[in-house]
């Protein structure tokens, strides 16, 4: 016990004179972490410690030419601590005015390139109030009719179905479609649209059946009048 306390004493003294932990434990023949453990309310005392230098633009701790290491990079790379502004490249097509996204274009020129293999011209193509806008996914034209009983949640509803529901005098039911018997999808015409339903009876016994067909029947009533008148 004597002994420990005499390499305890020995330790702070050659701690408060200045010696690192590890010379003190190879000199005391102690543990590092006992030294710690011993000296550590001790605080060296440098007085002709200089000052750590500070960078000359935000303060932080310098690396080196009295800059911190992310303005040394930078002056390193510009030549100065500055960010330097990045010019605004534009779009390849004469006449756009509109910054360039990938390959030189913009992105309205870049989807056209994409699309239909040519940019086109240097503005946008506007269609004449009136006339919709043709999907691309689709094919279908589209007109903005938020009040029409078909409109999507985007407030646009496709042209055959327009015409279709102005030729029957009501909206579609959500179980009925429109074919255009020629393929054509901008061949809205009202001789070439066809009235197709997709609903169908769950089996197929009689009971069901004539179920089915009454529940169709009154849907569809206007529709099946006229066919009596005709036949």
């Amino acid at each position: 016990m004597i002994r420990k306390q005499k390499e305890y004493e020995k330790a702070r003294q050659l701690r408060q004179s200045g010696m690192r932990i590890d010379d003190i434990a190879k000199e005391v023949g102690a543990t590092h972490g006992t030294i710690c453990i011993w000296c550590k309310d001790i605080k060296l005392i440098t007085p002709n410690r200089k000052p750590r230098a500070k960078c000359r633009v935000c303060g932080k701790s310098a690396s080196g030419h009295q800059l911190c290491h992310k303005h040394l990079c930078r002056f390193k790379k510009y030549g100065t601590t500055e960010l330097p502004k990045k010019e605004t490249k534009y779009c390849e097509v004469a006449g756009c005015v509109n910054p360039a996204r990938q390959k030189g274009l913009c992105n309205m020129h870049r989807l056209r390139l994409r699309d239909f293999g040519d940019v086109g011209i240097s503005q946008p193509k506007k269609n004449k109030k009136g006339q919709g806008h043709i999907s691309a996914s689709t094919g279908y034209r589209y007109f903005y009719r938020p009040s029409h009983p078909n409109a999507g949640k985007n407030g646009t509803v496709a042209e055959h179905i327009v015409v279709m529901s102005e030729v029957l005098g009501r909206a579609l039911l959500p179980k009925e479609t429109v074919h255009h018997k020629n393929g054509v999808k901008l061949d809205n015409r009202p001789e070439n649209l066809e009235l197709w339903s997709i609903a169908h009876p769950t089996g197929q016994r009689v009971v069901d059946m004539v179920a089915f067909c009454h529940t169709y029947l009154l849907e569809h009533k206007k529709e099946y009048t006229q066919w009596l008148a005709e036949h």
